[in-house]
């Protein structure tokens, strides 16, 4: 009894002290390198994550699907929880008590769009904000919406970028990048040059002849010539948003690899949210996109960006003299992307603002595309050791591969030359099972896959070990979980004080079931399972646990569920 009334007594003490103890989580994540490891948590350890002492706080209805991870910060002294839904819906909750401090719904552009009309049902009813939203060190929050309106006697689908404050919900201002009708047959941009949508030169899929403005040594000249148009019905913008160096990123993919559609990355400034880089994975080709599970678009210290894209084009095999391709496209790669000279009117093969500075896919890739074995179906962690950094990542087919950021090894159809690969590495076997972003702390990350158990593999210098393989010829650790876990698996994300008390933490999505594991042993010390009060529900695919000051939040389909340290007379 003493020692639950000890710690109820320090969790309200945390409580009245947010100024002086929050941890704020202001991306997907806790970061850009997306390691996934909050490693400032002193309230919630190995101690008292038991049945006893943890427990659900507070349950918040949100109207919509909240598919992004919760963000926290504090401000004005009090912590705030902000989550965004697919009603484009954005609200602040306090941390405290799980009171609605404000709620705004997203009107500008329209309503949210249907699910039908993406032809895909993989989101249903609707959708409209999917992503994870960014906050800067101002307090301004940036977030991707999708929208649905009629004009003209045809409808147009709308996608904007909006830079909210958080303190109190205004809507400081917003840019719709692209607006495109739909007239059951026939796509129609905005083309003007200069205030258009999103545009790169090439003849891929849904290219369209139009005229555009190039520089030509001091003078600019109206050109006509093939381009490929930001389609806002099409692309999806599913990777969580990432702040670098005074610039919002955002990635996209497709509704249910429905086209025309390409793998894009727009970059938008802080100050006036106006476009400043865009890149094209497949300029001439198609497909190509970036969603990765929700993962967010990874970077370095130095400004690089890292994303995995799925199925699309790619011919390895016609190349320049460093091993780019000719043709620009980039299916089932890792990219990094780093910012470079290129305007509109001056672009390179992909795009402004943006170059492919280097990329690896495995030898196999035209087999991986046939298969519908997306590489891109995790996001990409970013390692740094000394002055290395290294790149991890995974793909559909539950393949393992590690690479220098500094040469990531580009294609070969003999052989791969990143530093390592696992075929097949999680998974147990079976294909469709790599959907799971490990998450990394103290030379160890963790796998959920589908199918398979709960995996801790070290890592080293950019080699991956502590695996062997079974007489079935399956992969195995030395340290798993005991039970294996349905598809889509988990993103995990990890607790610790310092090196301290690590706890993993994943939503089993297929039951329903939030899930808190002993990092060193992967021993299950808790679940949502354990006490009727506990009880997860509507759980969402692809979703990630949040934790923070003591309390752990999980989004799902209509409310925020927040759990933490409980009183002991509730047990």
């Amino acid at each position: 009894m003493k020692k639950r009334l000890a710690l109820l007594a320090t969790s309200l003490a945390i409580f009245v002290n947010w100024n002086v103890l929050a941890f704020d989580v202001t991306s997907y994540r806790y970061g850009n390198s997306d390691q996934g490891a909050n490693t400032n948590e002193s309230t919630l350890s190995l101690d008292n994550v038991d049945p006893w002492d943890f427990g659900l706080k507070a349950t918040v209805p949100i109207q919509g699907q909240i598919y992004g991870a919760p963000l926290i910060k504090t401000i004005n002294n009090k912590s705030l929880v902000f989550i965004a839904t697919q009603q484009n819906v954005v609200a602040a909750i306090n941390a405290t008590n799980g009171a609605v401090v404000w709620s705004r719904t997203l009107t500008n552009y329209g309503t949210p769009v249907p699910s039908d009309d993406t032809g895909s049902g993989d989101i249903q009813p609707f959708i409209g904000i999917c992503s994870t939203p960014v906050i800067d060190n101002w307090n301004w929050l940036y977030l991707i919406s999708k929208s649905k309106t009629n004009y003209g006697g045809m409808d147009h689908y709308v996608q904007a970028i909006y830079k909210i404050n958080a303190a109190t919900g205004a809507i400081n201002s917003t840019y719709k990048f692209a607006d495109t009708g739909f007239d059951g047959n026939n796509y129609y941009y905005r083309t003007n040059p200069s205030s258009g949508d999103p545009y790169v030169i090439g003849y891929g899929d849904g290219s369209i002849t139009s005229t555009i403005s190039l520089a030509s040594g001091r003078r600019i000249l109206n050109v006509s010539t093939n381009v490929v148009y930001f389609n806002a019905l099409r692309q999806m913008n599913r990777p969580g948003l990432t702040l670098v160096n005074g610039t919002v990123y955002a990635a996209f993919a497709s509704h249910g690899d429905n086209g025309p559609y390409h793998g894009w990355v727009l970059g938008f400034n802080t100050t006036s949210l106006a476009l400043n880089s865009v890149l094209n994975t497949t300029p001439n080709g198609g497909l190509a996109g970036s969603w990765q599970s929700g993962g967010c678009v990874a970077s370095d210290s130095a400004g690089n960006l890292y994303l995995e894209t799925g199925n699309g084009s790619f011919n390895g095999f016609q190349t320049n003299s460093r091993g780019i391709p000719i043709d620009a496209n980039y299916g089932d790669c890792f990219l990094k992307i780093s910012p470079d000279s290129s305007t509109l009117t001056t672009p390179n093969p992909n795009g402004w603002g943006l170059k492919v500075a280097d990329y690896f896919t495995p030898y196999n890739n035209q087999s991986i595309n046939d298969a519908d074995l997306d590489v891109g179906s995790c996001g990409p962690v970013v390692i740094s050791s000394g002055n290395k950094t290294f790149i991890l990542g995974t793909g559909k087919d539950g393949s393992m591969y590690s690479m220098s950021s500094t040469n990531m090894g580009k294609f070969d159809p003999n052989t791969n030359h990143c530093l390592q690969t696992i075929n097949q590495a999680v998974g147990n076997g079976g294909e469709w099972t790599g959907f799971s972003t490990p998450s990394y702390l103290n030379n160890r990350f963790y796998y959920f896959a589908a199918g398979d158990y709960g995996k801790q593999f070290t890592y080293t210098n950019g080699l991956i070990g502590s695996w062997y393989t079974d007489g079935d010829g399956i992969v195995r650790t030395d340290v798993q979980t005991p039970n294996t876990y349905n598809w889509p698996g988990a993103n995990t994300s990890i607790s610790a004080n310092g090196n301290k008390s690590a706890i993993v933490w994943a939503i089993d999505r297929d039951a329903s079931v939030l899930r808190a594991f002993r990092s060193t042993d992967l021993l299950e010390i808790w679940n949502s399972t354990m006490s009727q009060a506990d009880n997860l529900s509507n759980a969402l695919k692809f979703t990630v646990p949040i934790v923070a000051n003591g309390q752990v939040y999980v989004g799902t389909d209509g409310a925020l569920f927040i759990y933490g340290l409980v009183p002991a007379a509730r047990n």
